[in-house]
Parts: structure tokens; sequence; C-alpha cells
């Protein structure tokens, strides 16, 4: 007699645990799910496409990114503040896809052109270092790499940090001798 209750409770833990987890979800989904790591800059937006449809789409952290759906496939990403965050994309079922790191940092893009532009042939690349931005690269003179630190902080004020190094300056070796003779030693 004792037995019938036990196996009446354990039918019913396995229904709840059945009812728990929608049907086809792995234990650990996140195992299973790919991931990818995109990046946004702040202030703009960028369209991504998925692999598959999408039921869902959850932001960990709405205040650093905004996610639109545009399709069951496809969504656009506003980077609002500087940081990462990630998304959850939900398929059918509820069964976890994919997760997408997102990473809003400064425009990089903008910062590389307006830098080439203001200091054409100079060797400058810029990309994003945590919070801020890294200028990269080999400079004609100490002028242009001071000049480049701030044209750059005019889109990422107090963010930016210069490795920029300087082209050695080609030194010419000259040697002079001064000789004295006087009049009657030439005649």
């Amino acid at each position: 007699m004792i037995r019938k209750p036990l196996v009446a409770a354990g039918a019913l833990a396995a229904a709840l645990l059945a009812c728990a987890r929608p049907a086809g979800a792995d234990a650990f989904p996140t195992e299973a799910a790919t991931s990818r790591t995109i990046h946004v800059p702040k202030d703009k937006s960028l369209s991504f496409r998925l692999d598959g449809p999408a039921s869902r789409i959850v932001v960990a952290q709405p205040e650093t990114a905004q996610i639109v759906a545009t399709t069951d496939r496809s969504f656009y990403v506003r980077g609002k503040a500087l940081g990462s965050t990630n998304l959850l994309v939900y398929g059918d079922n509820g069964v976890l896809h994919e997760v997408i790191d997102v990473e809003v940092g400064h425009d990089v893009q903008s910062i590389q052109a307006d830098l080439a532009a203001a200091l054409p042939g100079e060797m400058i690349t810029v990309r994003n270092l945590g919070q801020g931005v890294i200028l990269t690269g080999e400079v004609s003179n100490t002028s242009v790499a001071a000049r480049a630190k701030s044209l750059a902080e005019k889109m990422a004020p107090e963010a930016v940090t210069s490795a920029l190094t300087v082209r050695a300056a080609q030194q010419v070796l000259l040697e002079v001798r001064v000789l004295e003779a006087g009049r009657s030693a030439l005649q």
C-alpha cells in the first residue's frame, strides 16, 4: 500500500518537470546554443540577420542596447550606452537558439575616416579598447601624433589612448674641416 503513493508522487513530479520545460528543450540550452559577438557604435544602429526564425529576443541590459525585430529572421541594434550586453534568441517552443554578445563602443570607423581626411598619408589605425579607443600606427612627427589624439578626443572625449610611434628622423652626418692658410704659404 505504501508503494502506490510513492509511485503517484513520482509520476506527479515527472509531469511537473515536463510542464516546466518546453518540449525539445535541453537541460542546459546555453551549451547547445550557438554564439557570436557583434559590435555596434554608440548612438548608431546596425541591422543583423539570424540563421533561423526567432519567436523572442531578450536583451540582458536594455540600457546598453535597444533591439527592434524587423522580421522573424532579422533585427537591428541601436547602441545606447558604452558597454556590453547579450541577446538571447529563442526559437519555436521556447528553445534557446543563439546567444549574441553585443559590444557597444565608440564609432571607430568615423574617427578613422576623420583622421585620414585631416592627416593624409599618416598610417593611423583606430580600434575600440574597453570603454575607449586606441590609436596605433606610425606617424611622421610628434606634432602629428598630438593632433591625431586631439582630433580623436573630439569624438571620444577623455577616452583616447595613443600608442602612435614616430618614424625615426633621418640624420645626415656631416663632417666639416676648417683649414687656414696664409697667403705666403699658398704662393
